[in-house]
């Protein structure tokens, strides 16, 4: 299976926000979400 590399990019965002979740990174968590929702 090929993945693009939109997805690819798509996966690697999606993974960056997780892991500053997961930190409790609020600056990295908004540089990868609309500033109107949080998952705090």
């Amino acid at each position: 299976m090929t993945i693009s590399p939109r997805d690819q990019e798509i996966l690697a965002i999606n993974q960056a926000m997780l892991e500053s979740v997961a930190a409790g990174d609020w600056e990295s968590y908004s540089q990868v979400c609309s500033p109107e929702i949080s998952c705090f």
